[in-house]
């Protein structure tokens, strides 16, 4: 079962209690009288001290020297906010008016203020919770001093949302509630996180209940095979692949519309620790055949394959994959082809050609032609 936090904030004055409550919905902030809420399509499970660092690193920026770069603080306000990020302005008489500012918006307000030569100084930086953290700057701009105070979300080491507060507020969890969330309607947000190659979101989605319950499906679509496969498509980093086969081993074993294997899709793409990671828990996987009859070994052949790698590197590659299953040398696709035809017909390296020979020679003396197993 997945579970979604939500967290009950307080902020306490004299003049104006209010509650700012963190829950499922957009990424979005809105407010009224007696309430503040904050809504959160995905929440970080472990907020890391990154945020913080991009957070100083982006205000020393503010030095008054005016001497960085627009593309330089660009990268910098673009590492410290989330896309989806936006700002609530309180106007500090009563609270009950508010200002939704978007990323855009936000971006050019602080790129004035350098402009301007603006100082920026971190007052206070306190974790208020695993996601959220309350922080005051201070701001001198000439002769003039204010302070600014904002509670802010945070997702990916980025921020998504802040809202203004009075400095006086005080700030403290007072409760934390958990409900449950339907399993199934997390596939298409993995789905779409993989296709936005958004690793960070991705890698903070892939709990062990949402693997569990991409597990129970059989097959995302007809097209997309499994979670694996459409994450292999997208060049995922090696350490959501991880993440992955580590959390839903079946996910190994299931073909896509072309019969492929999560190994022949590393394999095309030229992927070496990919290969090698797949080989060490499916072994069987050499044996197994595409809709087009070839296994792994046959599609290192294909040109785009060859080119990709280096030649020793690629050399190395072919002879794990002999080595895993040295009789894959004699099995033919449905073509007729057995491995060493295509390497001789496509630009492969002449050591990875005699290096076949000599494994096709060994395997014909010491054992009779197989059959792929799947």
């Amino acid at each position: 079962m997945l579970f979604h936090r939500v967290y009950i904030l307080c902020f306490m004055s004299q003049d104006n209690p209010s509650c700012l409550t963190s829950t499922e919905c957009s990424h979005n902030l809105y407010a009224t009288a007696s309430s503040t809420i904050i809504n959160l399509d995905h929440i970080t499970i472990n907020m890391s001290n990154q945020f913080e660092l991009a957070l100083r690193k982006y205000i020393a920026a503010f030095d008054g020297t005016k001497d960085i770069s627009t593309a330089e603080f660009k990268s910098r306000f673009d590492n410290l906010h989330h896309k989806y990020f936006n700002f609530v302005f309180v106007p500090r008489s009563k609270g009950l008016l508010t200002l939704t500012l978007t990323r855009e918006e936000v971006f050019e307000i602080e790129a004035a203020r350098l402009a301007n030569g603006t100082k920026v100084t971190l007052v206070h930086f306190k974790k208020v919770s695993l996601d959220c953290v309350d922080i005051m700057l201070r701001l001198v701009i000439g002769k003039e001093e204010t302070t600014v105070r904002v509670v802010t979300v945070i997702t990916a080491n980025q921020a998504v949302a802040s809202r203004e507060i009075e400095d006086t507020f005080q700030l403290e969890v007072v409760n934390i509630e958990v409900e449950p969330q339907d399993e199934a309607s997390q596939l298409p947000k993995l789905l779409n996180m993989i296709k936005n190659r958004e690793w960070d979101l991705l890698s903070s989605a892939l709990t062990p209940e949402t693997l569990r319950a991409a597990a129970e499906e059989d097959d995302l679509s007809e097209n997309v095979g499994s979670l694996l496969h459409f994450a292999l498509r997208f060049d995922a980093p090696s350490s959501i692949i991880y993440q992955i086969t580590h959390g839903m081993h079946s996910s190994m074993l299931h073909r896509d519309a072309k019969d492929r294997l999560p190994l022949h899709i590393a394999v095309s793409k030229a992927r070496p620790s990919i290969i090698s990671h797949l080989l060490s828990l499916n072994p069987i996987a050499c044996t197994c055949k595409d809709s087009k009859g070839k296994l792994p070994l046959h599609r290192c052949f294909d040109n785009k394959v060859v080119q990709a790698f280096k030649p020793q590197q690629f050399t190395r590659i072919v002879e794990t994959l002999i080595h895993t299953s040295p009789e894959t040398l004699m099995i033919e696709d449905h073509k007729k082809r057995c491995p060493i035809e295509l390497a001789i017909l496509s630009t492969a390296p002449m050591q990875t050609i005699v290096l076949m020979h000599h494994k096709k020679d060994y395997v014909r003396k010491n054992s009779s032609p197989t059959t792929a197993a799947c």
